[in-house]
């Protein structure tokens, strides 16, 4: 396959403000910081589910061009930060089920199915993004390991194979030709 090495780097450009863009908006939009609030929680855990899919397709081309392009080490990293992605995205949705059962009983019961369908909707793109991102981890790191290829080899006019590249053999090692 020809490879046109120009087109890596506005590859990788691209998968990173897919990757990074998304997230930085929706955190944006939550600003100041309140942790200490479950109905805060609740909300950015539910605006990050959402802006997690448009990442995901930037991982996904950063895969695609690290392995294209065999970029070995850069595809475990990216590897090791969809494991940590995964684990986090899981960890995040275990506290947005607690805090959905502890906002359930202070919503309005004209409220409950938009409430009911925003958590439905929040876990099962947070569950899909885990998977998706166990998925690139599994690939990347847990894949099977590339073997070494065996060098290439050219028939010469004697029958004999030579590696191609190889340098021939000092004199001193060639056999005799014909000693008549």
């Amino acid at each position: 396959m020809l490879q046109n090495r120009r087109i890596v780097w506005p590859a990788y450009l691209v998968a990173f403000s897919l990757s990074i863009i998304p997230p930085i908006d929706a955190v944006m939009q939550t600003m100041p910081i309140r942790f200490g609030e479950t109905r805060w929680r609740w909300g950015v855990f539910g605006l990050l589910s959402n802006a997690m899919m448009i990442p995901m397709i930037g991982l996904l081309i950063a895969f695609v061009v690290a392995t294209v392009f065999e970029h070995r080490v850069f595809q475990r990293v990216l590897g090791a930060l969809s494991t940590a992605f995964a684990v986090g995205t899981l960890a995040g949705l275990c506290m947005f089920a607690l805090d959905s059962l502890q906002l359930h009983r202070d919503v309005k019961p004209a409220m409950a199915l938009a409430f009911n369908v925003a958590c439905t909707t929040g876990g099962l793109k947070a569950v899909v993004g885990i998977l998706t991102l166990a998925g690139f981890a599994w690939a990347s790191l847990g894949g099977p390991k590339l073997k070494a290829q065996p060098a290439k080899s050219a028939v010469i006019i004697g029958g004999s194979r030579k590696p191609v590249g190889a340098s021939p053999a000092p004199a001193a090692a060639r056999p005799a030709a014909d000693a008549n």
